[in-house]
C-alpha cells in the first residue's frame, strides 16, 4: 500500500488514536505502526517528509526503510540528501557512496557527493565526483548541472576542464 499526500494506514491511525488517549507521544505511536508497514510505504511518507524539508522526522523513516530493503538506493540517496540539508556531511557521504554502490545511476547521489565534498572544502573530491557523474548524464542534463555547478560551486568548475556547457541549436 503506497501512501499518498495526507493519508496514512488505517493500522496508524488507529493506533495513533488509541497511544493519544494514553498519553503516548506521536513519535512513539508513528514508530509502532510504521514497524510493520511495507517499506515503499515508509519511503512515501518520509519522502513526503523531505519534501517538505522536515529532514530530522525523514531521517529514521528512511533508515528504517534500508535496513528493510538494504537495495534501495534511492531511499540511500535521500536519506544522503537529508543528512546533506542539515550539515552532517560525513553521514551524508556514506549514504551517497552507499546508493551509487547499489546503482550508478542515481543522480542525486552524484550531486550529493559533490556538494558535501565542496562545503567541507574537499575540491578535488567534488571535482573528482563531477567528472564521475558526467557519463551517467544525458545531454540537456549535462548543460543544466555544468550551469548549476558554475552558479553553486565557483570554485569547482575553475578546476574542471573540459566541463563547458553546449549551447544547443534551435
Amino acid at each position: 500500500m503506497s501512501l499518498s499526500r495526507g493519508r496514512t494506514p488505517l493500522f496508524a491511525l488507529l493506533l495513533l488514536s488509541l497511544s493519544w488517549s494514553l498519553g503516548i507521544r506521536r513519535a512513539e505511536a508513528l514508530e509502532g505502526a510504521l514497524t510493520v508497514a511495507p517499506a515503499d510505504s515508509i519511503y512515501t511518507l518520509a519522502g513526503e517528509l523531505y519534501t517538505t524539508e522536515r529532514y530530522v522526522e525523514a531521517i529514521p523513516l528512511f533508515e528504517q526503510v534500508v535496513s528493510l530493503n538494504p537495495r534501495f538506493a534511492n531511499a540511500y540517496a535521500l536519506l544522503g540528501s537529508s543528512f546533506l540539508h542539515l550539515g552532517v556531511y560525513e553521514k551524508a557521504i556514506a549514504n551517497f557512496e552507499k546508493a551509487l554502490g547499489i546503482d550508478e545511476g542515481v543522480k542525486l547521489a552524484y550531486l550529493g557527493l559533490i556538494a558535501a565534498h565542496y562545503y567541507t572544502s574537499n575540491l578535488d573530491e567534488a571535482q573528482r565526483w563531477a567528472r564521475k557523474c558526467m557519463p551517467v548524464l544525458s545531454a540537456d542534463e549535462k548543460v543544466r548541472w555544468i550551469a548549476l555547478f558554475q552558479r553553486k560551486f565557483p570554485e569547482l568548475t575553475a578546476g574542471l576542464t573540459g566541463l563547458r556547457p553546449v549551447r544547443r541549436e534551435g
